[in-house]
Parts: structure tokens; sequence; C-alpha cells
């Protein structure tokens, strides 16, 4: 029950079974307290630093350790479906730790952008794009790069993030400002996917916006310019699933048709994508 939290309250009364279904989706999870009897310990050497460091647990504390210091975690940012990395808060603000666990490898290892490091640092603020896609409605206090004011929204994505403001929809339930995305075409459609896929290489807000101004049924366009790289060598990254969609030949064969939703069924597991590929292309 812990995990629907996660899911607008507001939205349970009327959608039990798909808000259930929904908090054991990775997106439901990718951030919250952490809770150190779900975690791993372990240890690793970072040649660059040379520094030996371990992740030891309590019952009470996740603590990473080296060199005579120690760091506890508080907050974890990532599903762990391919791997997570860990925060902590000092008066209110937000700070990245230099270390995350790859669950693919199941192995401790530096956090990305830390992996050169001559002196892995405890200063890096997590900011507020950094947290849009991992938690839903965080607010920033004013003149802040990462004070949380609210700390108790680092706990997942909700159900608002892409079907619009289900509060006010609970409320008067007359008003039709709920989004389903699957009713949706082109890039209003697309855009509920990319507001959190499509990193590219760089994200700039548009003057007088800012990401956390996006709203479901709107152009990811009219809010952020997004710089990608045309180079189709870099591999599938986690936060880069429109770029690989775009050039694929099946996107790019069926047009606006093919999109996130043919494959992928966010509130439950797709049991078996090949039967989606045989569904176009027989054997």
């Amino acid at each position: 029950m812990l995990l629907l939290v996660a899911v607008l309250l507001s939205c349970l009364d009327c959608h039990s079974e798909i808000a259930q279904q929904w908090s054991r989706r990775p997106m439901a999870r990718t951030s919250g307290r952490v809770n150190p009897s779900a975690e791993s310990s372990g240890s690793f050497f970072h040649p660059s630093s040379q520094t030996n460091f371990s992740i030891t647990r309590s019952k009470s504390n996740l603590v990473l350790n080296w060199e005579g210091h120690a760091q506890p975690f508080e907050f974890f940012i990532g599903s762990g479906r391919m791997g997570r990395s860990y925060a902590f808060s000092e008066d209110g603000y937000l700070y990245q730790a230099p270390v995350g666990y790859y669950t693919n490898r199941r192995l401790w290892g530096m956090a990305p952008g830390y992996e050169q490091d001559r002196a892995p640092d405890l200063n890096r603020p997590i900011t507020r794009e950094c947290l849009f896609c991992h938690a839903s409605g965080v607010q920033i206090a004013s003149g802040t790069l990462n004070r949380v004011t609210n700390p108790a929204s680092l706990n997942g994505i909700s159900c608002g993030r892409c079907h619009g403001d289900g509060a006010a929809h609970s409320s008067r339930p007359s008003v039709n400002n709920i989004v389903n995305p699957a009713k949706l075409t082109g890039e209003v459609r697309d855009s509920v996917c990319e507001q959190c896929h499509l990193a590219g290489e760089a994200r700039f807000p548009l003057p007088g916006k800012t990401i956390s101004d996006y709203r479901p049924g709107k152009p990811l366009s009219e809010f952020l310019a997004v710089f990608v790289n045309a180079s189709t060598e870099r591999g599938l990254r986690v936060n880069g699933h429109a770029d690989a969609l775009a050039v694929s030949r099946c996107r790019q064969a069926s047009g606006e048709q093919l999109w996130c939703g043919t494959c992928h069924r966010v509130h439950a597991s797709m049991a078996d994508y090949r039967a989606k590929c045989l569904s176009c292309h027989q054997p």
C-alpha cells in the first residue's frame, strides 16, 4: 500500500484497479525514501580517485563509507529496474551521492558524471529539472537550485504526469480536463512520453517557460527546445527512447501510427512484445 502514495489519491475512488497496477510499475517507483532492507550493500574501488568505497546497511540506514567518512542516504532516484542513484539533504537542500547501484550488473559504482572525478564530491545539487521525471509536484524554494519544500513529493510519478490534473477532475467530474494519450495524435500524443524520454543532448526552456509548465495535451515544443544528436551510434538510453523510435524503420514507414503506446502498456507490463511485432510482421 505504501507504493500507492505515488498515485494521485483522487484517482483511486474510480480507478482503483488501474491505480493498483500502476503502483507496481517502474514509473510509479522512480523516487522515494530509502528502505535499507530493500537495498543492496557492497564495495568497489574507484581508480580515478584511488578511493575505496563501501555501502553498508542497517535496520535504519544505508550509508556510503570512504576514507573515514560516512554519508547516510535518505532518498533514491530511479526505479531500480536498470539502476538507482541516491540523494541526501542538508537543511532541506538536496544533493546527489557520487555512487549508484547498477541492477543489470548487480554492482555498485560511480554515479553517471562522476566516473572520471579525481575527488568525488558531495555538493552536486539535484535541481528541479533533474527531479521532474522522477517525482510529481516537487516544489523548489524561490531563489534556490535545490531546496525542496515538500520532500514527501519525492515518491514517484503520479497519474497526473500523463493524464492531467486529477484533483480538479475528481472534484468536478463534469469538467473534462483529463487527457487519454491513446486518443491523441501526432505531436501532442508523443509529447506526453517525450517530456521525460526525449533528453537529447540539451534541453532549454523557452523564454518565460519551465518544464514544470508543461501539461499533457500540449505540444512539448511550446515549452522546450530539445537538441538531439543525429548520430545513431550511441545506443539506446533510458531517457532517449524517443530518439531511437524516430530513427527506427517501423516508425518511418508507419508515420504517426506507431508510437510508444503501440508496444508499451503503461499501467501493466506487456507480456509478449514479439506478439505485438507479429501483429504487423508475419513470420
